[in-house]
């Protein structure tokens, strides 16, 4: 329920407020009585004073419509016991619909529809997400079922003439979402088999029956409709009546001038592209549309190319033609724009005497040949922008389709489309479609081998293409052979098809700097990388490690996911250590991952220092010191934690499994306090039983009983309580016999924290205790400040409030003393729950709030939840329900 005015949104008030206001609207200029505004406001179960209720609503939206819409516009008015919201129907959006999609109806029968679908579409315009959301009761929820298929029907109607002008290779992105959405309508999925049938692409027509066949037996224990059996039947007969596509009005008749190579019988996926390029298409058809079609070797840039002009080709009359521009060619150089232009010149018919010899006159030649002429280009193979600029038209009318493994930024007018690899499933059909409907293959295999293909469709062709002419083996001896290959990309090939040319080609073509750097981007041993780390293993400063990166990344040797950081495609990641191997030193490629490793570490113990300074740490020396400027503050050091997670943990199992122990251990320290405050438990486990494990073989025994306090933590915060004992329990006793007091304070404090974790709030009072006298003695005011938090936290769930808000009111001064945040955030929570067990909500809820500003800083998110939901309760106390519920939802998320 939405209202506005002079384009803005109009404050309506409450639910209820907007309930009332959607009875009236259904219904404008008509009487809605108040026993049935009360009715369907409330059910059955209205409260006491109900009437006194609507009356009071309706005084109040009788308010807020005068105030925003003038004398005219819209009037609320009182009769005998009802209400009229006098209003003209056309300004609410339910009204406008129905009235359109009426006016569709009438026109269609006329003959019109173009125009039909025109009324159409502008109806289905005003239809935004779920009607009458927000609101709730039984008469909302059978109002909503009905507008819905209301909505549905309009939206079937429309298709069906879409497809009876022609217009099947735009809905076939479309129908697959609704299909999605409504899984058992029928007339949806025979739309769709259709549309498919109708673009040569029976297979899919067919599979989508089985689909719906499928899903309607499984979930419903009903068979499919006659009405989709017979279309399956059609299609599945080849009927060519079913096939004729109706041309569009717009078509245009005579002979066609085409060059274009076939359209790829087993094209598979590229469903989103293809529904954005069809949309654009129908809003701007008269302009000249350039699109550029970017990505890596084997994506399937030419695929999408020519498939979309075989199936735009009854919009083009004039001609639809292909030219290869030879970029990426092992057998022959990139073509140069002039002859390119006399080709296509030659194809047009130019008297050979008549086209110019320079570049410019033929160019503007060629321009002249397309005006006013509806033509499809296809550019395949670009080498870059210059290449490309010459063949572009200057009139109205024409598409024109480049690939290129270049992002073509400098191209003006052209709008760019990057591919991905294709998705799983698509990934799987396409391997399935090639080769044949007759092989029984099966799932898991298929599913294994297009992961060890990186879903790139040049690679699943080519596996696909042997599998095919090799009947007597089976996808599992493909998967076999790939897992255990050392030289994965050399078993992809088929034929004169292989992708590990592909990759070459991509490679030959940088010059000698960036293929170093593409190299030793291969090593990195984690998901993705920043242009720190790059210029770690790149052996370079930032500035020229970002220059690389971006060549990279426009060539598409590299993939950009976010921001800042980028990563590579399974297989070009492997062709790079391939690379790497076969073209550096050992020496220079265990120097790369040393300074990966230093630089991971570096930065690790930065942010940690940034983020809990007063934290007890051991030193960090580092071969290889980066240059880092960004992570000095707590806010940019937990955001580089959060980022670079999964890198630091690959990190330390890498450094423990390859020699390098002090990476491991010291990684594994730096990165602790962060992985056990963001909840990261199972991780930190994990690299922390390694490092412990890598301490044992080294005989680093203090690292190993600092090792031991971080696993006990980790295992407290899992519940995992005699485990946490255990390690707690090892460690104090290696600190005592190395005579380490501080070691032995700090492992006293963390068993009395375990302790009340666990509800042994006696001992957790002992072990607080003792850790107090201890820092005491050796006058480490940070450890006191901690323990008289622990010892106020047991002292409070034993019941002896008073003596717990001294000790956190004397911890709360020692912290500000020196200057230790993320502990003071602690004691101003538990100070709040003191507060708030003893009624002083006002005083607890400015706590929270004070805390919460702390942990956010901090990254804590664990206590972060634990404060939203402190101020949630207050709030709820306080009676101020909405906010509570605000808060309440922040905690849950």
């Amino acid at each position: 329920m939405e209202a506005w005015a002079d384009g803005e949104a109009c404050e309506l008030g409450s639910a209820k407020e907007r309930h009332v206001l959607a009875v009236l609207l259904l219904t404008p200029g008509q009487p809605v009585s108040i026993e049935t505004l009360i009715n369907r406001v409330w059910d059955d179960t209205p409260p006491s004073k109900a009437r006194e209720s609507i009356h009071s609503y309706i005084a109040r939206l009788r308010g807020r419509l005068n105030r925003r819409s003038g004398d005219t516009a819209v009037r609320l008015s009182s009769r005998s016991g009802a209400y009229v919201l006098e209003i003209d129907p056309q300004t609410t959006d339910l009204h406008r619909f129905r009235r359109l999609t009426a006016q569709a109806r009438a026109i269609s029968d006329s003959g019109d529809q173009e125009d039909a679908l025109r009324l159409l579409r502008a109806a289905e315009k005003l239809w935004r997400g779920d009607p009458l959301s927000g609101l709730s009761g039984e008469w909302v929820t059978k109002l909503r079922t009905s507008l819905e298929s209301e909505h549905r029907a309009a939206v079937g109607l429309r298709l069906a003439m879409e497809l009876d002008t022609g217009h099947h290779a735009d809905l076939v992105g479309e129908l697959y979402g609704l299909i999605h959405q409504y899984p058992y309508d029928e007339s949806f999925v025979e739309h769709l088999m259709v549309a498919l049938y109708r673009c040569g692409r029976q297979g899919e027509a067919l599979e989508a029956y089985h689909r719906a066949s499928h899903r309607l037996v499984e979930d419903l224990g009903a068979e499919p409709g006659p009405s989709l059996r017979r279309t399956y039947e059609r299609i599945l007969r080849g009927d060519t009546d079913l096939a004729a596509s109706p041309k569009r009005p717009r078509g245009h008749a005579g002979p066609l001038a085409d060059n274009l190579p076939r359209d790829i019988p087993d094209f598979t996926g590229r469903e989103t592209e293809l529904s954005q390029l069809y949309e654009e298409l129908e809003r701007s058809p008269a302009t000249v549309m350039i699109r550029a079609i970017d990505g890596m070797a084997g994506v399937g840039k030419t695929a999408l190319a020519v498939h979309v002009a075989h199936e735009l080709a009854d919009r083009y009359p004039d001609g639809r033609w292909y030219l290869h521009l030879r970029a990426h060619d092992p057998h022959q150089p990139p073509i140069d724009p002039a002859q390119g232009l006399e080709a296509l010149l030659r194809l047009l018919g130019e008297d050979p005497q008549r086209i110019p010899e320079a570049l410019e006159p033929r160019a503007a030649l060629w321009r002249a040949r397309l005006a006013n002429r509806r033509m499809l280009i296809v550019l395949d193979d670009a080498a870059g922008a210059d290449q490309v600029r010459p063949f572009l038209p200057g009139g109205a009318g024409c598409l024109v389709l480049i690939t290129s493994r270049r992002r073509l930024a400098g191209l003006e007018g052209a709008r760019p489309l990057s591919l991905d690899a294709l998705m799983p499933l698509e990934a799987a059909l396409l391997f399935r479609r090639i080769v044949g409907q007759d092989r029984r293959l099966d799932s898991g295999d298929v599913n294994q081998l297009v992961r060890l293909c990186g879903h790139l469709p040049l690679a699943v062709t080519i596996m696909a293409n042997r599998l095919r002419h090799r009947p007597a083996r089976g996808v599992g001896d493909l998967v076999v052979k790939l897992s255990r290959s050392k030289d994965r990309l050399a078993e992809m090939y088929a034929g004169d098809s292989d992708l590990l040319t592909a990759f070459e080609l991509s490679y030959r073509e940088l010059s000698s700097e960036r293929r170093e750097a593409f190299r030793r981007l291969g090593l990195h041993v984690g998901a993705d990388l920043s242009v720190g780390a790059a210029a770690a293993l790149i052996g370079c400063d930032p500035a020229r490690a970002e220059h690389a990166l971006e060549e990279l990344i426009d060539r598409h040797l590299v993939e950009e996911p976010d921001s800042g950081r980028v990563r590579f495609h399974d297989l070009l990641r492997a062709y790079a250590r391939e690379r790497a191997t076969e073209e550096e030193t050992p020496k220079e490629l265990e120097r790369a991952v040393h300074r990966l490793l230093d630089f991971y570490l570096y930065a690790a113990d930065q942010a940690d220092r940034a983020l809990y300074p007063y934290r007890r740490r051991a030193g960090v020396t580092v071969a290889h010191r980066p240059d880092l400027t960004l992570i000095d503050r707590p806010r940019s050091a937990a955001e580089w934690l959060r980022a670079e997670r999964s890198n630091l943990l690959m990190c330390i199992h890498y450094a423990a499994e390859n020699g390098h122990p002090t990476h491991a251990i010291q990684l594994s320290h730096a990165v602790a306090t962060y992985l056990e405050r963001s909840a990261h438990w199972e991780d930190a486990a994990r690299v922390h039983e390694l490092a412990r494990r890598t301490c044992q073989e080294t005989g680093d025994r203090e690292g190993e009983a600092r090792v031991d306090l971080e696993l006990s933590l980790v295992r407290s915060r899992m519940s995992h309580y005699d485990a946490a004992f255990e390690h707690a329990g090892r460690g104090l006793d290696t600190f005592r016999a190395m005579g380490d007091r501080r070691g032995e304070a700090d492992t006293l404090d963390h068993l009395a924290r375990v302790s009340w974790l666990s509800g042994r709030n006696r001992e957790a009072l002992g072990y607080a205790e003792k850790a107090l006298t201890l820092f005491r003695a050796i006058g480490d005011r940070h450890g006191e400040g901690n323990a008289l938090l622990h010892w106020g936290i047991a002292l409070s769930y034993l019941g002896r409030a008073e003596e717990a808000m001294a000790a956190f009111e004397n911890s709360l001064e020692i912290v500000s003393e020196t200057g230790d945040v993320a502990t003071k955030a602690m004691i101003l929570n538990n100070l709040g729950e003191l507060h708030f067990s003893h009624g002083d909500y006002r005083s607890a809820l400015g706590l929270f709030r004070e805390a919460l500003v702390i942990l956010r800083e901090a990254g804590w998110r664990q206590n972060e939840a634990v404060a939203l939901n402190n101020i949630a309760n207050c709030l709820e106390r306080e009676a101020r329900r909405d906010e509570a519920l605000h808060f309440y939802r922040e905690a849950l998320t």
